[in-house]
Order: C-alpha cells, then sequence, then structure tokens
C-alpha cells in the first residue's frame, strides 16, 4: 500500500569512500571544498542552526538549514517546503520542493576509509 499524505517515508543508501571522516566531512560542509563536486557557489555558516546556501548560477538555489552539526559524524540537512528555484533556461518558472526532505549523512572510518556506521 502507499503511504499515505503526510506520512513520513525514508530512502537509505550506504557508500564506502576512500578516504577518511574528516575529508569526507570537509567536502560536506565546506564551501570551497563543495564547489570542487557540486554547486557552482556556496556559502556555509556552521554548526547547528546555521545554514549551508548552494547555486548554480542563479539557476537553482538552496538555503538549507543545519538540524544536526556533529563533526566527522552526523550532518543532518533540512529542505524546508516551500523551496523554490528557477528552471534551467526559464528564469521565469519556478519548481518546489512539496514535502519538507531531511538528508543525514553519518560518518565513520575505518582503516582510512569512510563507511556509514551500522544502524541499530
Amino acid at each position: 500500500m502507499p503511504p499515505q499524505k503526510n506520512e513520513p517515508r525514508s530512502i537509505e543508501n550506504s557508500v564506502l569512500i576512500l578516504a577518511p571522516a574528516d575529508v569526507v566531512w570537509k567536502a560536506l560542509t565546506d564551501a570551497h571544498e563543495l564547489t570542487q563536486w557540486f554547486p557552482l557557489e556556496a556559502r556555509v555558516k556552521p554548526g547547528e542552526g546555521g545554514t549551508i546556501w548552494m547555486s548554480w548560477k542563479n539557476e537553482y538555489q538552496f538555503d538549507t538549514p543545519i538540524a544536526i552539526w556533529k563533526p566527522e559524524k552526523h550532518l543532518r540537512l533540512i529542505y524546508l517546503e516551500p523551496t523554490s528555484a528557477a528552471l534551467p533556461g526559464h528564469p521565469g518558472t519556478s519548481f518546489e520542493i512539496p514535502h519538507q526532505v531531511a538528508v543525514d549523512y553519518f560518518l565513520e572510518t575505518k582503516s582510512g576509509e569512510t563507511t556509514p556506521p551500522p544502524r541499530s
């Protein structure tokens, strides 16, 4: 049966990264490092209650509040509703994220590699 409207849903994915957690943390939370692999522009106000702002040259812009900030362990970003951004090539139109979305990053280093910690 499909989820009912406003019922929480989740997707989980695990990724092994061949780098220690401090390097992965920096890639997720440092504005310069973010622009090396994801957005074209970024600003970070670190810490719980801060934000990570990302932009793709004004075509897409997201200002995501930081709900959890545990360096090298756990980062939670909240995409609030309604978040809107212009569609590429159509500056007068936009799309909305219809629901609040939380994105969690759980990090753990083993033998110099970053893995998600076991979930209980």
